[in-house]
């Protein structure tokens, strides 16, 4: 198995319009300010063993780094939210190819598995509009019984 096979390069996307991050949008539905212990949350719930993403930054550095720049990734964060931004380094990911027990014939694609290892700041990001967006369907009734 070559090393293209697994790690194919991304189709070109023409015309991807730039994010306006002033104006809002009339689709737009009101989205409450994150508060300390959403984020607090979003830091301390996950495995402190988890891997980092490119950045190098794994759950333990940023709960060391909550302890002192509490402050700074709050309002790094909420701001990240606000807008409805999430930064391009935080979306890239290391892509790990790890071999799925038992298989008869590693040279086939279908032998492996794909791990993405994303940066945990954009997890942070994620995780929390993610319990928004799981809590405003439950909320409209959007989640069939």
């Amino acid at each position: 198995m070559s090393r293209e096979e697994l790690f194919q390069p991304p189709p070109d996307l023409p015309n991807i319009p730039e994010p306006d991050l002033v104006n809002p949008h009339p689709d737009d539905f009101d989205c409450p300010l994150v508060t300390w212990q959403e984020i607090c949350d979003a830091i301390f719930m996950p495995s402190a063993k988890s891997a980092p993403g490119m950045d190098g930054l794994s759950y333990l550095v940023l709960r060391w780094a909550w302890t002192t720049r509490e402050h700074e990734i709050t309002l790094l964060v909420s701001k990240c939210v606000e807008v409805g931004y999430h930064p391009k380094k935080w979306r890239q990911a290391i892509a790990v190819a790890l071999r799925k027990p038992k298989r008869p014939d590693y040279s086939q694609p279908r032998a492996w598995r794909l791990i993405q290892l994303l940066n945990c700041l954009g997890k942070i990001v994620e995780r929390i509009q993610a319990r928004r967006l799981a809590h405003w369907a439950v909320g409209h009734n959007l989640v069939p019984a």
